[in-house]
């Protein structure tokens, strides 16, 4: 006979020693970097796969894509934002074509920059 509990008497929980991908989280960057330096896992892979993704890589790839675009446009609109400020307070600033188209087409222009009489 052997030393098992029957089932009816099993513990039904699983502890889980996977975790989902969180991009922003230096310890998971770190696990990806060693994965990715040395094509392999230190102890498994320690991540859960999400569904749609079909491996653990791609849905890396896609999660850290998706957060770092969505940090640079963020930045961009800051940005966007601080050039109509400089705009509206009342500075003289010309269009990008217009300038271009002033200044020739050889010189290189940045747009909101003030206009020299």
């Amino acid at each position: 006979m052997s030393n098992r509990a029957p089932k009816r008497f099993r513990l039904s929980e699983h502890y889980w020693t996977k975790r989902l991908f969180n991009p922003i989280d230096p310890v998971d960057l770190k696990e990806y970097q060693y994965f990715l330096k040395h094509s392999r896992w230190k102890d498994g892979c320690p991540f859960i796969m999400e569904w749609p993704h079909l491996t653990v890589t791609d849905m890396i790839q896609k999660k850290l894509v998706s957060h770092y675009l969505s940090s640079m446009i963020n930045q961009v609109q800051d940005k966007d934002t601080e050039y109509h400020v400089k705009r509206s307070s009342g500075t003289k600033t010309q269009s990008f074509k217009s300038q271009s188209q002033s200044q020739g087409a050889s010189s290189t222009v940045r747009r909101g920059q003030p206009v020299q009489a």
